[in-house]
């Protein structure tokens, strides 16, 4: 199984403030848009989904949107409670004219989009089957990442809840290629009174799983941490990067093996907190599991 992170978030830092998420592109068939009446809305002041969110529209609507061909600056935008359907589904999350981009105007709080990545190449993925984005979203409320997929053109939807993000991401968001949700979300009060009662120098025990450590996501911030096995994270092997929940020392240790020098993507493991790259990019040799500069 392969773990890995929110977004400001280890390996690829997001920042989540987004209130609605992209759903998929899609071609013009995945909706009637002529039983549905089209709004106009200038792109440098309103987005589709807030056009959706001003009309009140009912909790589970989608926002499709594309592009207008008459003005500059503006798009076309349908609001309507139609679930996109996978017979339709675009693998270009650029979603180029004529298709439409399908976001869910209201998800459940403080979820991101960011890209795609496809399990399938990986591995299996730790699934199980949902009837809609909203269901994967609100069954995964308690991990901050979350993949939803449309597996197949039959429209069965799978989702899968993770710890951390993926390693490698990608813009081609088809068929068979996960959904990356990322989950910003602050500690419960519970979590607020351990950490505060935390005397200097003890780790955060008890803030996560056995076996997981709570690492900062940023330097300084105790309330934003995601738990990380520091034996096998590729992002931060051998330690926290920013330094654990309740110590005010950082881990020196702490490598983003994502980072390390003529790394090829996808061709490196943090095995018992050592970074062990078995290919290198050009330019770099193999040596002892690191990638070295050829002079």
């Amino acid at each position: 199984m392969f773990l890995v992170v929110p977004m400001i978030v280890a390996a690829l830092s997001y920042s989540v403030a987004a209130a609605e998420v992209f759903a998929g592109c899609f071609n013009p068939s995945v909706i009637n848009i002529n039983a549905i009446f089209p709004r106009s809305y200038n792109t440098a002041t309103i987005t589709c989904p807030e056009v959706c969110r001003r009309l009140s529209s009912p909790q589970d609507t989608y926002a499709y949107s594309r592009i207008s061909t008459v003005q500059p600056n503006t798009s076309l935008c349908w609001c309507t409670t139609v679930q996109p359907d996978a017979a339709h589904l675009i693998a270009d999350s650029s979603c180029p004219y004529p298709n439409l981009s399908a976001e869910l105007v209201r998800p459940p709080p403080n979820w991101g989009w960011y890209k795609c990545f496809d399990f399938l190449a990986q591995g299996p993925a730790n699934n199980f089957t949902v009837q809609s984005l909203p269901e994967c979203l609100t069954a995964c409320s308690t991990y901050p990442n979350a993949y939803f997929s449309h597996l197949d053109n039959s429209n069965n939807m799978f989702c899968a809840c993770y710890q951390r993000g993926p390693p490698f991401t990608t813009d081609q968001c088809g068929v068979g290629v996960y959904y990356h949700y990322y989950h910003s979300f602050g500690p419960s009060e519970f979590v607020k009174r351990r950490i505060s009662g935390f005397e200097d120098g003890e780790q955060g025990r008890g803030l996560c799983p056995s076996g997981l450590s709570a690492c900062r996501i940023k330097d300084g911030d105790d309330y934003s941490f995601e738990c990380i096995d520091m034996e096998t994270g590729l992002e931060s092997c051998g330690g926290c990067i920013h330094g654990e929940v309740g110590t005010t020392g950082y881990h020196g240790e702490a490598v983003n093996c994502l980072t390390m020098p003529g790394i090829i993507t996808n061709s490196v493991t943090c095995t018992k907190g050592r970074c062990n790259a078995f290919s290198c990019d050009e330019g770099h040799r193999l040596e002892y599991g690191r990638c070295v500069l050829v002079e």
